[in-house]
């Protein structure tokens, strides 16, 4: 074998090595939620792990400084990137395309960054995480935002009720979960699962239960966003069903409400649902295809949903009307 030959083999293997280490790819970020191990529905009665029946009529939350751990050491951050959730629905977004071969874990906060926390919320556009909207998250500008918000009732015939508001800088929590993902035609898929009930562990719900501050039950919701209520979910199989999808849409913001809609992803068919921020359903109808034109009737900012024939929720996006 000549010289010539090797030297291309060789180079021919190092370049296949290299590109396999690295390569761009979408990462997409997903939250089911659940209430004592069943899909989260307001009203509906559930235990915490002291035996105290509750039934939560309200429950918000903001995410932020994600990053991605992956290949042996490397960090991705995506610090600018901030997430309301809401009233416990499933939630998913998708992250970017990143330079990674494997994931090793994730990191988020559950909070505000101590800048941002204490920043004027009407400088953020309309839609935003943290531009005003009500239910609002801004508590002041003393205290920032409500890390969490979770509200219900409690007591002997749920004739309590109990409000949980997390306020502070201090009561900012990191959460650290290993996960390599799943593999999916569009890149990579993170599933994680939220047991809504563990928010809610170690309160004493034998009284009226308010807090909006820094307080014992505040420390302890926070303590539970912590360590007890993510976890990575398991069920692959599910996961294969319901193939993540990427709904991408435009022009977004829309001046005149008329907004395309185009599907990446396995499986262009099912319900479309489109809401308002609060939640209120506008318009569900039948989807089939790569693109499909909506109109969204008023100024503001609306989800819209992919449901697939199984009934999972399979992509969201957000969209503004000026």
């Amino acid at each position: 074998m000549n010289n010539r030959l090797i030297f291309t083999m060789a180079f021919g293997w190092a370049f296949l090595t290299l590109s396999n280490l690295s390569a761009q790819k979408n990462v997409t970020l997903s939250i089911t939620h659940t209430l004592n191990g069943k899909p989260f529905a307001y009203e509906q009665k559930a235990t915490n792990n002291l035996g105290y029946d509750v039934k939560v009529s309200r429950l918000d939350y903001i995410l932020s400084k994600i990053a991605l751990f992956h290949d042996g050491g490397k960090v991705t951050p995506i610090d600018s990137t901030y997430f309301l959730i809401r009233n416990g629905e499933k939630f998913e977004v998708s992250l970017g395309e990143f330079d990674l071969a494997t994931l090793d874990s994730i990191r988020f906060l559950v909070g505000v960054d101590s800048l941002e926390n204490h920043s004027d919320p009407a400088l953020w556009p309309t839609g935003h995480a943290l531009a005003p909207t009500w239910p609002d998250m801004h508590w002041g500008w003393q205290a920032g935002y409500r890390f969490v918000a979770i509200e219900g009732n409690n007591g002997p015939d749920f004739f309590y009720h109990f409000e949980l508001h997390p306020l502070g800088d201090a009561l900012r929590r990191n959460i650290t979960l290993k996960t390599s993902g799943v593999e999916v035609e569009t890149g990579i898929h993170i599933p994680l699962q939220a047991e809504c009930s563990a928010i809610l562990a170690g309160i004493n719900f034998s009284k009226v239960v308010f807090e909006h501050g820094s307080g014992k039950e505040a420390i302890g919701v926070m303590n539970n966003m912590q360590s007890k209520v993510f976890s990575v979910m398991q069920n692959s199989s599910v996961l294969n069903e319901a193939t993540p999808q990427i709904l991408r849409a435009g022009p977004n913001p829309s001046s005149d409400g008329m907004v395309r809609i185009h599907v990446e992803g396995k499986g262009q068919e099912g319900l479309l649902r489109i809401r308002n921020f609060q939640g209120k359903l506008i318009e569900e109808r039948g989807f089939s295809g790569l693109t499909t034109d909506i109109h969204l009737p008023f100024s503001g900012m609306y989800v819209i949903e992919l449901v697939d024939s199984r009934g999972n929720l399979t992509a969201t996006n957000t969209l503004i009307r000026l």
